[in-house]
């Protein structure tokens, strides 16, 4: 299990912990060589318990190293990039409105 200590990563995870989800850890989902982990967070705002993941994307050029450049974002549990329905580069983090990126999010996740 890897141990995420990117100051991006931990910044948008706090936003969403402080945006309705709860960090509940990393996901024992079987996953593709091209993601460095998965997190799975369950909704503490309506409707409760909702599963959201946040998949850490590897460059794939630089594989077998695991260098994380993009986040992508569904609700089932996942394998597969297709399911994503948010992307976020990684250096476009601290960029960027976390709040923003937290209610859009939650708009597609929890309002379907």
């Amino acid at each position: 299990m890897m141990l995420v200590d990117d100051k991006r990563i931990i910044a948008l995870i706090n936003a969403l912990e402080s945006n309705g989800w709860k960090n509940a850890g990393f996901s024992d989902q079987v996953i593709e060589w091209y993601f460095a982990e998965i997190i799975e967070f369950v909704s503490v705002w309506s409707p409760l318990g909702k599963k959201l993941y946040m998949v850490l994307l590897i460059n794939e050029l630089d594989y077998p190293k695991k260098n994380i450049v993009e986040i992508g974002f569904s609700l089932v549990p996942c394998n597969v990039s297709n399911t994503f329905f948010e992307n976020i580069y990684l250096k476009d983090i601290l960029q960027t409105d976390l709040k923003k990126i937290c209610e859009s999010i939650n708009s597609k996740a929890l309002h379907d």
